[in-house]
C-alpha cells in the first residue's frame, strides 16, 4: 500500500485528467495494471486483448477487465495488506451508480470488457468514495 503525501483527490474531477493518469501507469510483470486510490482502494485492470499482445499503454486497450479491492491492514500483522474484493454489480455503491454501468443488463456490469471510458468514470468515483471515507 502506499503512502503518498499528496492530496488523493488533486485533478481528478477532470476525466480528461483521469485518463492522463492512467496512461501514465505501466504494465507489472504479470501482465496487469494497479492503480491505487489513496490507501483505499486499488484497482487491479487487466487487457482483454491477449493475443498478438495487448497494449502495454493502458489508455490504447479499448476494453478492459477491472476489479476493486478494499485494502485495510491486516489485524495480526502490521505490515500486512488485506485485499478484498468488491462486486460491482452486487456492491450498493456501485450497481446503481449509472456512469460505470456499460451493459444492456445490469448483472453483465461485473468489470469485465469494461469500456476505457467506464474505467475512467470509476476511476474519478472511487476518489469521491475514498474523500467521503476520509471523513467517516
Amino acid at each position: 500500500m502506499p503512502d503518498r503525501e499528496e492530496d488523493i483527490n488533486d485533478n481528478v474531477k477532470n476525466l480528461y485528467i483521469v485518463k492522463k493518469r492512467l496512461s501514465d501507469i505501466k504494465m507489472n510483470k504479470h501482465g496487469y495494471f494497479e492503480y491505487y486510490v489513496g490507501n483505499i482502494f486499488l484497482v487491479k485492470i487487466f487487457p482483454v486483448v491477449k493475443f498478438p499482445e495487448p497494449y502495454k499503454v493502458l489508455t490504447l486497450n479499448e476494453y478492459l477487465d477491472v476489479s476493486v479491492y478494499t485494502l485495510s491492514k491486516h489485524k495480526d500483522f502490521s505490515e500486512s495488506v488485506v485485499q478484498d474484493h468488491i462486486s460491482l454489480d452486487r456492491d450498493p455503491r456501485f450497481k446503481n451508480y449509472k456512469p460505470i454501468q456499460y451493459a444492456e443488463l445490469p448483472w453483465n456490469n461485473t468489470g469485465s470488457k469494461m469500456p476505457i471510458l467506464q474505467l475512467c468514470e470509476l476511476v474519478k468515483y472511487l476518489h469521491r468514495l475514498a474523500k467521503l471515507s476520509a471523513f467517516s
